[in-house]
């Protein structure tokens, strides 16, 4: 992937991401993509057969994931093995729930423009 090629970018309106792990897993597929392991067009060619394939998930970032995990374990980077593992890993001792600077049910992107973001309105009495 170069500077020219083409990341997704929503627009000002639409929220980016719902939940950290959806901010996460698209940085991750940023950045290797920027370093080399796979071209964006790679990519989103695996994101778009993943969400046209039968076993789609109704949700985006779920796509996103799998498609990312498919692409890493083409690569010989990630190996089913070694994912189904650490999935087993975490299903038996799950990890204690992180400390956010945000509650989880909120987004992680404000826009101040928007009045629904806005906040709390307060006083000047």
């Amino acid at each position: 992937m170069n500077a020219n090629d083409p990341i997704p970018n929503p627009s000002g309106d639409e929220r980016t991401f719902r939940t950290p792990w959806e901010a996460r897993v698209f940085s991750i597929a940023v950045t290797l993509s920027r370093h080399g392991l796979f071209s964006w067009d790679e990519f989103r060619e695996r994101l778009i057969a993943e969400i046209n394939g039968p076993d789609a998930s109704p949700d985006y970032y779920q796509n996103w994931l799998h498609a990312l995990e498919e692409m890493l374990a083409d690569k010989g980077t990630l190996i089913a093995d070694e994912i189904e593992s650490e999935l087993a890993a975490l299903a038996a001792d799950p990890p204690h729930p992180q400390r956010h600077s945000h509650p989880p049910n909120e987004p992680l992107r404000r826009h101040p423009g928007r009045a629904e973001d806005a906040g709390p309105e307060t006083s000047g009495d």
